[in-house]
């Protein structure tokens, strides 16, 4: 969804309204008459810009996702070596996380489970966080910073499927073990378990 005088006034008043709804009640509990309510706006505007609820999330994790692989992408620039490049991924990451929570429910949680997801505008966007993640493997594996004997898409699934389920039992705890106690050693099991030593 572009910003600015591109987008529609009631556009935006609507994607507004569901990220408002978001912080509150899962998205499946949410309906249309709700967000038209919230954005003060007919329930026939909501269709005029969007298929159904589902299309307009999408477009709400879609303008997100952009912006914040924009900002990852300023995190990383300078950033010099493949092992330092690699911390400091890992690190935004958690931290986005934590300070992003309702869209880090939406996309670790809830839409994985849509039919269409995997051939959604959020899934692809996800895939280029993918693909920099394995950028940054690949070349430490070839600067001689990361291992050789193991397969940089499975040192990918090794990051990305201990951070995921770090978060998530992070989430569904009733007595939570804060992330900034949890990442550092996640971390440290990270890098010593691919870096070279």
């Amino acid at each position: 969804m572009a910003k600015g005088k591109s987008t529609p006034p009631g556009r935006l008043k609507i994607c507004n309204a569901l990220r408002l709804l978001l912080e509150d009640k899962d998205f499946s509990s949410i309906t249309i008459s709700e967000i038209a309510t919230t954005a003060e706006v007919t329930e026939a505007l909501i269709y005029k810009y969007f298929h159904d609820k589902r299309d307009l999330l999408y477009d709400v994790l879609t303008e997100y996702l952009v912006e914040d692989y924009s900002r990852m992408e300023e995190n990383l620039d300078g950033v010099n070596g493949a092992y330092n490049k690699l911390k400091k991924f890992i690190l935004y990451a958690t931290d986005t996380w934590t300070t992003e929570r309702v869209f880090a429910r939406i996309l670790l949680f809830e839409i994985s489970s849509f039919s269409n997801y995997y051939k959604s505008r959020p899934y692809y966007m996800i895939k280029k966080y993918d693909n920099k993640l394995m950028e940054i493997i690949t070349k430490g594996v070839e600067t001689g910073e990361f291992r050789s004997d193991l397969s940089p898409a499975f040192m990918r699934l090794m990051i990305t499927g201990s951070l995921v389920y770090i978060w998530q039992r992070e989430w569904h705890q009733k007595k939570k073990t804060p992330l900034d106690k949890l990442v550092p050693d996640c971390l440290e099991y990270i890098m010593d378990g691919i870096g070279k030593g």
